[in-house]
């Protein structure tokens, strides 16, 4: 069975009429060659998103961001497979480091959706076996427009999925509905690493 279905009904979609949603696949599939760097909008620094069919970043190569943005957010509705290197250029743990936002999310409100990050950090739920998380709507305020419109597509959860959040840095953060799970911009990788995991069936 392809990893992709395996994706989605570890992930619990479909389940109760609710759906993951894993982007449109607009941007086809991805299969390196080499070192892919996307170029960001300097002025909003807006989260750069792409929305794959398919990733394989081959061994060796590098996939990153030319500059400071406010992230970079990768759908993939099939197979992911990272043999190389997917990166921010080490972003610490405070917005302007490595290649992070220069503005500070907690009063930034310079990106194409004019508002700053919540107080409560970026959320997205997802569809989960065994979640009991509710929350109504993914939160990706303050990352522009584009991010904030796919993440709308995410269905709601109540009481049937998983709150995954990255706290806000630059100002006090929140607790938000729901355990969910906290992690810090710095540790964008250990989220990938546990919805691999979920597509797996580990966790």
């Amino acid at each position: 069975m392809p990893l992709g279905t395996e994706k989605a009904a570890l992930l619990g979609a479909g389940a109760g009429g609710n759906a993951n949603y894993f982007g449109d696949g607009s941007d086809g599939a991805l299969t390196t060659s080499g070192n892919v760097t996307y170029a960001r909008n300097a002025t909003t620094q807006d989260m750069i998103l792409k929305q794959y069919t398919s990733i394989n970043i081959g061994s060796g190569d590098t996939v990153t961001v030319d500059g400071h943005c406010r992230g970079l957010f990768l759908y993939c509705q099939g197979d992911c497979t990272i043999a190389g290197t997917l990166t921010m250029s080490a972003t610490g743990t405070s917005y302007g480091t490595g290649k992070g936002s220069t503005a500070d999310p907690s009063s930034s409100t310079a990106s194409s959706d004019g508002a700053s990050v919540s107080s409560t950090g970026l959320r997205i739920p997802m569809v989960t076996s065994g979640g009991s998380d509710t929350l109504a709507a993914a939160d990706f305020a303050g990352c522009g427009n584009a991010v904030v419109n796919a993440v709308a597509n995410q269905d709601a959860i109540s009481s049937n999925g998983t709150i995954f959040k990255i706290a806000r840095n630059g100002g006090a953060g929140g607790g938000g509905s729901g355990a969910g799970r906290r992690i810090n911009p710095a540790q964008l990788m250990a989220l990938r690493n546990r919805l691999a995991k979920f597509k797996k069936g580990i966790v």
